[in-house]
């Protein structure tokens, strides 16, 4: 991670500001040595200068000069030669100084770099926290409105259900039509006065919400993904209404759920008890029908028997006209005794078709 690599940079420039200070160090110790000598050199040679001045003899001062000018020069030599080496180890160190402060400069910039991206880390994972508990919520809420609207679904089709049993106009159900407005109300009022707004609509916008959920977890900036938790958050807002009094959105849930459920089954039962009415209702209208075609099916089946007695009547009838005639056109008889027979067997045809056309006329009457 950045915060790793800044941590790398930061070691290189620390093991490089070390080194530094160890050769300012080193470099002290040396111009302290030097300066040491010359402390020293110095030293000596005010011994030999005071020795010089306690002379009074200008003879004795003289060959004493003389005799430390070698020495004194070479003292001299020494102490200047020392102050030239301080005065270059100074400027070795005075470089090595810039570079301790550049490195000091680099390790604070990093380390402040590094400071910043920990507590980018950390608000990016307590926002994440967040989001993630956001979005929870949200999924728990969309699973509930859904459970809602079907069951609100379901409502509404067996309220339809059960205005369309009472359109037959086949019994009064107005008792059970008051229960079903009873239930209708009750349903209409406590989802009115949880949610006034559309609930298909609010679980399209939470849905569409879910479904860009994956960005956040993209490698964003703070700004955008704090863009992102604010829409989490307004998308949260809209479930104000799923929370009680106690902040709890479960007990408006539960209740809400609980209530629909109960009137679905109330309303199931109605239908049912319906159903069981109507049913009750065409079954006795059959059985009275079936008993009133029973009765004029047997009355009808008798006469159709009186009717079958009178077709075999004329038959024999028409037999014996058959006869009859047969006789009367091969003998040529004219008022014989057959002429009355014939006569009277016409008019005997004609009373059977009469009563038959009656019997005719009965019958399909009484179907």
């Amino acid at each position: 991670s950045e915060v790793v690599k800044l941590q790398i940079k930061i070691n290189e420039k620390s093991n490089e500001l070390d080194n530094a200070i160890s050769q300012v160090k080193t470099l002290i110790i040396i111009m302290k040595s030097f300066y040491d000598i010359i402390i020293s050199e110095k030293a000596s040679m005010d011994e030999m200068e005071k020795k010089e001045l306690s002379l009074n003899n200008y003879i004795e001062k003289t060959d004493y000069i003389l005799q430390t000018y070698g020495i004194f020069k070479s003292k001299s030599n020494i102490i200047n030669n020392n102050s030239k080496n301080i005065s270059s180890k100074y400027i070795i160190i005075e470089g090595l100084k810039n570079d301790i402060d550049e490195l000091n400069s680099l390790i604070s910039y990093f380390k402040d770099s590094q400071e910043t991206l920990i507590k980018d880390d950390e608000l990016k994972k307590n926002m994440k926290t967040d989001y993630l508990n956001n979005v929870k919520y949200i999924e728990e809420n969309v699973t509930h409105i859904n459970e809602i609207i079907l069951l609100k679904d379901s409502i509404t089709q067996r309220i339809a259900d059960i205005d369309e049993l009472n359109s037959l106009n086949l019994i009064n159900i107005n008792d059970f039509i008051n229960e079903k407005n009873i239930s209708q109300e009750k349903v209409s009022y406590n989802l009115n006065k949880l949610y006034k707004g559309s609930f298909e609509e609010l679980e399209s916008e939470l849905s569409h919400f879910l479904d860009t959920k994956y960005l956040f977890h993209e490698k964003k900036s703070v700004n955008e993904l704090q863009t992102i938790l604010n829409t989490s958050n307004n998308e949260c807002a809209k479930l104000n209404f799923m929370k009680s009094d106690n902040n709890n959105n479960n007990n408006n849930n539960s209740n809400i759920i609980n209530l629909l459920k109960t009137e679905l089954s109330h309303l199931l039962s109605l239908k049912e008890n319906i159903i069981k009415k109507l049913l009750n209702h065409i079954e006795q209208n059959i059985q009275n029908s079936s008993n009133k075609y029973t009765i004029t099916y047997t009355d009808i089946n008798n006469r159709m028997e009186d009717y079958k007695e009178e077709i075999e009547s004329l038959e024999v009838y028409k037999h014996t006209i058959g006869n009859i005639q047969k006789e009367y056109i091969l003998h040529l008889y004219e008022n014989d005794k057959n002429a009355l027979a014939v006569h009277n067997t016409s008019m005997q045809i004609l009373q059977y078709k009469d009563a038959i056309q009656n019997i005719k006329n009965k019958i399909s009457d009484d179907i």
